[in-house]
């Protein structure tokens, strides 16, 4: 596990970011969820939708991704974010400490989103966390993990204390417990391969 004082000044870091480039980031989020959606035909039922998001580095990303997903669906929202840390996260809304390679607190969710989360995973890990949201999903769920193109290739891309995601070993390894991951690539980003499971 990554040490707490690493990730607090990750936190410090992302925070000290101009906000035009958290603009830039949510153009992409939007993007790669809308693409999503149009490629596995994806549409909850639920209004309002129940949507757990895994992690967040920064709390203006809490209302980012509450704007994206209301646009997405259509529809309101009920919408947490499980964090390992919810101090750099303090005044956002619907914030709950979580590992999430740990089962979920809560489950009946009808979309899991995480973004750039594998890199602070264990490979080890990696395929247990998204076996706990594909848990967590409500029938119909989809779960949606999204991969850039530094943590598919790893190496000195990443930071010394990051990790690389193996597509191959995680599909596999989620297999051997009868679940289907299906990647989708999408040109985005420099390269982005998107992990999808769905109830």
């Amino acid at each position: 596990m990554i040490s707490s004082e690493i990730l607090a000044k990750h936190y410090r870091e992302y925070a000290s970011r101009p906000q035009d480039w958290v603009d830039l980031r949510a153009h992409i989020k939007k993007q790669i969820v809308q693409d999503v959606f149009e490629q596995t035909g994806f549409s909850p039922t639920g209004n309002p939708v129940k949507i757990a998001v895994l992690g967040a580095s920064d709390k203006r990303y809490i209302a980012v991704h509450h704007t994206i997903f209301t646009e997405a669906v259509q529809k309101d929202v009920a919408m947490i974010t499980f964090d390992l840390d919810e101090a750099h996260l303090a005044g956002a809304h619907g914030i709950v400490e979580h590992d999430v390679t740990s089962p979920f607190p809560e489950t009946g969710f009808e979309l899991i989103f995480s973004h750039a989360l594998m890199k602070f995973i264990l490979p080890q890990e990696q395929a247990v966390v998204l076996k706990n949201a594909y848990n967590a999903l409500a029938p119909g769920g989809l779960a949606m993990h999204i991969l850039h193109f530094a943590e598919l290739k790893g190496g000195t891309i990443l930071k010394d204390w990051q990790y690389r995601a193996d597509v191959e070993k995680i599909v596999a390894a989620l297999a051997k417990d009868g679940i289907i991951c299906k990647p989708i690539s999408l040109n985005i980003d420099g390269g982005t391969v998107v992990l999808v499971t769905q109830k």
